[in-house]
This record gives structure tokens, C-alpha cells and sequence, in this order.
């Protein structure tokens, strides 16, 4: 899965995320987060994936460790908070 952060002037830090790869421009399936969000919010917003099937294990296939992906999500949230407001 692919997880991004930024800090949006208006709204503070973002994170956004869908699979990785190619599959982010070939599905456009991607979830943005505006805080506040916690762990159940981000659990919600995988399950709205197009792919939340696939990342579950679909038709035998693995699956993707999500109880770890709120973890990443928040911590991103938090590293968000701290990027500087315009590029240097």
C-alpha cells in the first residue's frame, strides 16, 4: 500500500493512501484523511477501498497486514504536522 502526508495550510496535516504502484493511477482507489482521525476512522476509510477485497485476501490470495496500517497512518499524521508550510 502506498501512504502519503502532507500539511495542508487550510486544513492541517493529510494523509492519503490506496495500493501501491501502478494501481494508485490505473484505479484512482485512494482514501484521504483531514484530521482529526483515529484508529477506527482509518479502519473505515479501508474498507471503502475499491481494492478493500484484494487487501483482505481475496480469492486466496494474501493478505495485507491491516491491523499495523492505523499505526503507519497516524504516525504519518503526526510526521505531517511537523512539514514546513511552503517548499524551500
Amino acid at each position: 500500500m502506498m501512504l502519503g502526508a502532507t500539511f495542508d495550510p487550510q486544513f492541517g496535516p493529510v494523509i492519503a493512501f490506496g495500493l501501491d504502484g501502478i494501481w494508485v493511477e490505473a484505479l484512482k482507489d485512494i482514501r484521504v484523511l483531514l484530521p482529526p482521525f483515529d484508529e477506527a476512522d482509518i479502519h473505515a476509510a479501508i474498507g471503502q477501498l475499491r481494492a478493500a477485497s484484494v487487501l483482505r485476501g481475496a480469492r486466496g490470495g494474501a493478505k495485507a497486514d491491516l491491523d499495523v496500517w492505523p499505526i503507519a497512518s497516524l504516525s504519518s499524521e503526526r510526521s505531517a504536522e511537523i512539514l514546513p508550510t511552503r517548499s524551500i
